[in-house]
């Protein structure tokens, strides 16, 4: 009797152990995560930038100078600038450039086609209607042909790098080529190339997969004084954290570019 007992009692103690390696294993199983699909994780970026409300944007460049084509009649040359977005053609941005060998901190209101400038030195402190810029429209950022979304849709050759950290920020590092027409919007219309293809890193957060930045390598256009790449560093964050109400056009008379009647900033 005992005998049989001990039997009993090892063979029940024998399935208890192969149950649980067998439920170990399907735990183990289940924490196997499946593999990230750089194509996919792409058009999932493109698509939250494309619905997004409102978002920040920031934009710094190295490399050879940048001169921002405008109606000021002065070489403004590019060095950075900080923006909020808000949908569908909001944009007002704090824009630092150079004149000659001062350094100057522009303000940029742009609604729909009109943008307003407002700076100590070029506008004594008030807000003129005038473009700053002639390659940017703040619709640009989100349309269908042009905007941030389409030139993530349109990257070629996507690879996964990894899981990185950006800033505190862990991220995906995709790799790829992309045509330097479709990244026009990406630079607020400031990149020199219109053809070719330009090397672009992009770095989607890994929490809820929206877009944490952009790198663009442009190379030198053939007839450069510097035959250096002008790198793109475009940062994104806040989304939704931004109003309609926060942009307003500031109050100016009738009159175009230079004529129109200044008001001081608020």
């Amino acid at each position: 009797m005992q005998n049989w007992w001990r039997k009993l009692t090892v063979v029940a103690g024998c399935l208890i152990l192969v149950v649980g390696i067998a439920a170990c294993k399907d735990s183990s199983d289940d924490k196997k995560e499946t593999p990230v699909d750089p194509a996919a994780l792409m058009q999932d970026a493109a698509s939250r930038i494309d619905q997004a409300q409102s978002f920040r944007l920031l934009l710094a460049q190295e490399g050879p100078a940048t001169v921002i084509d405008n109606d000021l009649e002065l070489a403004v040359t590019f060095n950075s600038a900080d923006a909020i977005f808000v949908q569908p053609d909001r944009v007002f941005a704090k824009v630092s450039v150079s004149i000659e060998a001062l350094t100057q901190e522009v303000q940029i209101i742009a609604v729909g086609e009109n943008q307003y400038v407002n700076n100590r030195f070029l506008t004594n402190d008030q807000w003129l209607l005038m473009t700053f810029a002639h390659d940017f429209s703040p619709a640009d950022l989100q349309s269908a042909d042009q905007g941030i979304g389409n030139a993530l849709r349109s990257a070629q050759n996507v690879q996964l790098v990894g899981e990185e950290d950006l800033d505190g920020v862990p991220v995906y590092h995709l790799k790829a080529v992309v045509e330097a027409n479709k990244v026009r919007s990406v630079t607020v219309g400031l990149i020199g190339s219109r053809e070719g293809m330009t090397e672009i890193d992009i770095y989607i957060r890994t929490r809820d997969k929206n877009l944490a930045q952009i790198r663009l390598n442009e190379p030198a256009l053939l007839d450069a004084e510097s035959q250096d790449p002008t790198i793109w560093t475009i940062s994104f964050a806040g989304y939704g954290n931004y109003e309609t109400e926060e942009i307003q056009e500031p109050t100016v008379e009738a009159g175009d570019g230079d004529n129109a009647e200044a008001t001081p900033a608020n």
